[in-house]
């Protein structure tokens, strides 16, 4: 389950006001008996610095997930739109194993034509594991609006986690570019 926790919450060490509203993430695991036996909190794991969200605002969604996915091996992949990442969560102990894309990325993106400061894909969707351990995600590409680079896209990489190299694989666009801000 992905869970939005919305609380009164100080962001003035930010620039915002003490009386802010803050969304975090939680996502919990629950059995047929609806008892939690796993549960990850983004506060616990994630600075507020790593949103691409402004911090000064009274209300602030700063990671809003927007899709889980079983990885291969067991763990959790999380897809965070205003993050513009993609984290890979330990699913026992919910340490975060690696991080793709956003301030905080930990891979080289191999062989996609991007913007230079910008980073492979922005404000995505729906990562998905392939059979051929290749991922593919919906690229919104919200931060290449205006930039006349391109507009949203399916992309798939084939993720090196060892080496954390990203290459991609290949894309899914429309002719002409077309550009879905949030779906």
């Amino acid at each position: 389950l992905m869970i939005y926790d919305t609380q009164p919450f100080n962001l003035s060490p930010y620039g915002g006001p003490i009386t802010a509203t803050l969304t975090s993430l939680i996502i919990q695991e629950v059995d047929q008996t609806q008892n939690v036996f796993f549960e990850w909190n983004s506060l616990d794991h994630i600075p507020l610095t790593d949103t691409n969200q402004p911090l000064t605002s009274a209300y602030v969604d700063y990671v809003h997930g927007n899709a889980l996915e079983i990885d291969s091996d067991g763990n959790i992949l999380l897809s965070s739109r205003h993050l513009s990442e993609i984290t890979k969560i330990n699913r026992t102990t919910g340490a975060i194993i690696w991080r793709l894309g956003g301030k905080q990325n930990q891979f080289t993106f191999i062989g996609d034509a991007t913007m230079p400061d910008v980073g492979a894909f922005s404000y995505q969707h729906d990562i998905r594991r392939l059979a051929n351990g290749h991922i593919t995600l919906m690229d919104n590409g919200n931060d290449f609006i205006g930039a006349g680079t391109r507009g949203s896209r399916g992309v798939e990489f084939q993720l090196n986690e060892q080496a954390k190299t990203a290459t991609f694989v290949r894309e899914f666009r429309s002719t002409p570019d077309t550009v879905t801000y949030y779906m």
